[in-house]
């Protein structure tokens, strides 16, 4: 029994390996990036941009995809092996795009208001993330790319959580509000968010078009498509 749940971690630890390695990849060349004051930067710029209020309540939906990607990427693990092999791939590739993307064509936008409409905490929060978060790099967004990743995953999952309908309406929700919290905070542009969108298609479809996400599994690790 011991040995089996000992088999069982490792071969989790051996599927979620290339995304860790990936990410620690991935933070450190997007930290390159963030330093690299000397680029030319792009404007990205929408006339609709104008149209969008800044509204600092959105920071709630805007922080929670920190742990809404996570918790989803953690649940297709251990429900659905399969679809975490074939997300994570989705993942790295667009994640790899974005960094491509932002090193040859190195963007920026002006934004963010010059104070704050009012003193409570949801702006006290918003600064923060201002001062941890230069307005750089921003097309496409990854926020709002993993976003739609994890959700699209989260709908195909053989998951029996995943097949819940309140818990496929929540995550709807939210990442409804992440994606709209991205314009709202002034993080990114209306072109940031259609670019994402746009990745978000054209990767999965590319993807899709092969199967080498679909690896047989140990006979003696079971898929527990009932988590």
């Amino acid at each position: 029994m011991n040995l089996l749940k000992k088999n069982d971690i490792q071969h989790k630890l051996r599927i979620s390996a290339p995304l860790l390695v990936f990410m620690v990849f991935y933070m450190i060349w997007f930290s390159a990036l963030e330093q690299n004051t000397g680029s030319h930067y792009h404007v990205i710029y929408s006339s609709l941009d104008s149209l969008i209020p800044f509204c600092e309540y959105f920071i709630v939906p805007y922080f929670l995809w920190f742990a809404f990607v996570p918790a989803i990427m953690i649940y297709l693990l251990f429900a659905d092996e399969t679809a975490f092999r074939r997300t994570s791939l989705i993942l790295m590739a667009g994640m790899l795009f974005f960094l491509i993307t932002s090193t040859i064509y190195p963007t920026i936008l002006y934004l963010r208001p010059a104070e704050m409409p009012n003193d409570n905490i949801f702006c006290q929060m918003v600064v923060r993330l201002y001062q941890t978060d230069t307005p750089t790099n921003v097309a496409p967004s990854i926020h709002v790319f993993n976003t739609l990743v994890v959700l699209e995953a989260l709908h195909t999952c053989r998951g029996r959580l995943a097949r819940n309908p309140l818990v496929l309406i929540a995550a709807n929700v939210l990442s409804l509000l992440i994606v709209l919290a991205t314009m709202f905070l002034k993080q990114h542009s209306v072109l940031d968010v259609l670019s994402a969108c746009i990745m978000f298609i054209a990767i999965v479809w590319c993807v899709d078009q092969f199967d080498f996400y679909e690896v047989r599994k140990p006979a003696r690790v079971r898929d527990d498509i009932t988590a």
